[in-house]
């Protein structure tokens, strides 16, 4: 059986999962894979200089994982997950994405450790994984994504549709190497159609329950005309406690290829519930939202009482080269949750990304981000910010 992560691309495939079974247990076993990835990953701002220690951060990590063959519907996965600066901190870098791990410490965990076993059309997976779906995401920024013990159940019976329900009691957060409680010892329920009977016309809902905390709902809908691709999206936070407003969000996204050139322009609206539309896992610092940029995210584009502006535009500009230029504007209001040095005042960000891939299983990433002066994530008290990260990424 197939690795299988809780993505809206193995979600629609999931028919493509294996149907032929080792003839036995060792079989499988000996069927199983293993792979890997090893990445670098530093990132500097001018809070100080650019370049100086004080002002970057870094570190290295391995990643190794097996997963079994399958066996009567049977398998197994497991990744462990390291992390180490290689004596980054002595010259290079004054900190970690992975905060409170420590730059100077090598940590390590169990970050996968499931099981699945698929029937029919239903496949259950039960364990440590990681989840892809809008508002619980192991997001993969920084060396190594967060991760989840849940229970994870897809079944694509209906015509054209597909239903997944999950349960999730602990995440393991970007920040620490174990398993804490999901928000409350009760942990979250989600539930989720995607439908694709209409040609080229996806639909998707996702709802979720954080029981004792929040509500949360997001959908989407996508169709093609011509060449344009036009995507409208609505999401609903609604907190359980009595004083607190219900968040809604709206996005539209439009975009096509000219002459080889992807551009792309969104808009969103957020209105001035308590909680921004934000992933819930990991700190609510990563969202779904159509005019996120990689500087202008959760925080920012996501933030109560918030309109949101983004153009992006991106091409090859070399064989493996590829390069992309967003620009994204925020106006805030006074009751935004993204708190900008003036209330009256606004957000924007300009970034300049590029990924190379011409060598063998190897990824490398360098990207410059400016951020006018806002507290937010990327702030330096109220100043203009200019950051620049690199990684490069080996897949085995």
């Amino acid at each position: 059986m197939k690795l299988v992560k809780l993505s809206l691309a193995t979600i629609l495939g999931l028919g493509a999962v294996s149907a032929l079974s080792a003839g036995t247990l060792a079989d499988a076993l000996s069927s199983g894979k293993v792979s890997g990835k090893a990445t670098i990953w530093y990132q500097t701002k001018d809070s100080v200089d650019l370049f100086d220690q004080a002002s970057s951060i870094g570190d290295a990590g391995l990643q190794l994982g097996y997963v079994t063959g399958d066996y009567n519907g049977l398998g197994f996965g497991v990744t462990g997950y390291a992390l180490d600066s290689l004596n980054l901190h002595y010259d290079v870098v004054s900190g970690t994405p992975h905060k409170a791990l420590g730059v100077n410490e090598t940590s390590s965990w169990l970050g996968e450790a499931y099981f699945t076993y698929k029937i029919d059309n239903t496949l259950v997976k039960v364990g440590r994984q990681n989840l892809a779906t809008p508002f619980a995401n192991s997001d993969g920024w920084a060396v190594h994504p967060n991760n989840f013990e849940a229970v994870v159940v897809i079944n694509s019976d209906l015509p054209n549709t597909t239903l997944i329900g999950a349960f999730v009691n602990k995440e393991r957060t970007r920040n620490i190497d174990t398993f804490e409680d999901f928000w409350s010892d009760d942990g979250a329920w989600m539930v989720a159609a995607i439908y694709s009977g209409i040609k080229d016309t996806p639909i998707k809902v996702f709802a979720y329950d954080v029981v004792d905390v929040a509500q949360a709902v997001y959908s989407d809908i996508s169709t093609k005309v011509g060449d344009i691709t036009i995507a409208g999206q609505y999401m609903l936070m609604m907190p359980d406690a009595d004083a607190a407003d219900d968040t809604n969000a709206f996005g539209l996204k439009v975009s096509t290829k000219v002459s080889g050139v992807k551009l792309c322009g969104a808009v969103s609206m957020v209105d001035d519930g308590t909680l921004r539309v934000a992933n819930t896992g990991d700190g609510m610092t990563k969202t779904p939202i159509f005019t996120k940029t990689i500087t202008a995210d959760g925080d920012i584009s996501a933030a109560t009482d918030t309109i949101g502006y983004k153009l992006s535009a991106g091409m090859d500009i070399a064989k493996d080269l590829s390069t992309t230029l967003s620009w994204g504007f925020y106006d805030h209001g006074e009751d935004s949750s993204a708190t900008p040095v003036d209330t009256s005042d606004d957000s924007m960000a300009v970034e300049l990304v590029a990924k190379y891939k011409g060598f063998e299983n190897l990824t490398i990433f360098g990207g410059y981000m400016y951020t006018d002066e806002t507290t937010g994530a990327y702030s330096n008290a109220g100043d203009d910010l200019n950051t620049v990260r690199f990684w490069g990424r080996y897949s085995f």
